[in-house]
């Protein structure tokens, strides 16, 4: 009951942010009325893991239809935006822990864990073992996922001419049985992932049997335009449903740690998308989504939206979730 709650809010969202034109509107919207419902009104704002599943095989499908033989000639030029990825998180996660620990006067592994720019899901079940204050991270982190993905659109419309809109790259719609087959191989190897532990499994799933269906021309066409809008919502709605049963009390007592944090991961990040894209002559655009610490499936969408490289958006926040993997392996002290 409470999914179907959450989509209708999710959908009014989806339609009022349409109605402004607001940078990638079906997303953005979702996740900002749904937040909204979750705070105030209270709302037991949930989406159960099989709807969640599918719109990310759906995702991971239709951000794959973008791939194409350019990726290969930008490869070689990958390590040197890696590096750049690398250093600016190194650079977050120490200056985040000095500001929350010495600033704010955090525990040192709940300062190490609130400064970590991704990888919500892992950090809140460190939070568990290694910290007494799983909410304040929890809170922080969400804020840092929330506003990233209202905030990276707006100003990508605000500084330059992209429309963030969905715009399909064929006029060929997936037949019916081409899309029942490529959703049923794609959920298949997600599970196959998901029980290897692998982050976004579902997405990558969609992603992996895209890009094989296309290469082939097994599955020629797109996702129809409706599922692929759909999806969005429903991340959308996801994003907004983790501030369910946080109380407003909690969150003005976060509210402003957690901006300057994400506020600090926004700057890094554009600081360190201009001088990747001034080493590489990659897009700005394109490096700043790849490298901004904002949810993995909510940044493949922005490059979706404004036509990036989804193997290059995708690969660079990969690396992201196993860089942290290890700073936190050997930052994080027992108990």
């Amino acid at each position: 009951m409470s999914t179907s709650v959450t989509l209708l809010i999710g959908i009014f969202g989806a339609c009022i942010a349409w109605i402004v034109s607001a940078p990638a509107p079906f997303l953005t919207g979702p996740a900002t009325f749904v937040t909204i419902f979750a705070l105030l009104f209270r709302i037991n704002c949930h989406i159960t893991l099989p709807v969640r599943n599918l719109s990310f095989v759906i995702i991971g499908i239709s951000t794959a239809e973008g791939i194409d033989s350019q990726v290969l000639d930008n490869l070689l030029k990958w390590p040197i935006s890696l590096t750049g990825m690398f250093l600016s998180i190194v650079t977050l996660v120490f200056l985040g822990k000095y500001i929350f620990q010495e600033v704010f006067k955090m525990r040192k592994n709940d300062a190490i864990l609130a400064s970590t720019p991704g990888h919500l899901s892992y950090v809140l079940s460190l939070s568990e073992s290694h910290s007494e204050n799983t909410v304040v991270i929890s809170v922080i982190q969400s804020i840092r996922v929330l506003t990233l993905t209202l905030a990276v659109p707006g100003t990508i419309s605000l500084f330059t001419d992209y429309e963030m809109r969905l715009i399909p790259s064929s006029n060929l719609i997936l037949s019916y049985p081409h899309l029942i087959i490529i959703i049923a191989l794609s959920a298949l190897i997600g599970l196959i992932l998901f029980y290897y532990k692998t982050p976004a499994a579902f997405l990558l799933g969609g992603m992996f049997c895209s890009t094989i269906g296309h290469g082939f021309d097994f599955t020629p066409g797109i996702v129809p335009e409706y599922l692929a809008v759909s999806a969005f919502i429903i991340l959308g709605s996801l994003i907004g449903s983790r501030f369910t049963g946080i109380s407003l009390k909690t969150l003005k007592s976060c509210i402003f740690t957690g901006s300057l944090f994400t506020a600090l991961c926004l700057i890094i990040s554009i600081i360190s998308a201009l001088i990747i894209s001034n080493l590489t002559k990659f897009n700005f655009i394109e490096v700043l989504i790849a490298i901004a610490p904002g949810g993995l499936e909510t940044m493949i969408v922005m490059g979706q939206l404004v036509g990036t490289d989804p193997a290059f958006v995708a690969f660079h926040h990969l690396a992201r979730l196993f860089i942290l993997l290890l700073l936190l392996s050997i930052m994080i002290k027992q108990k």
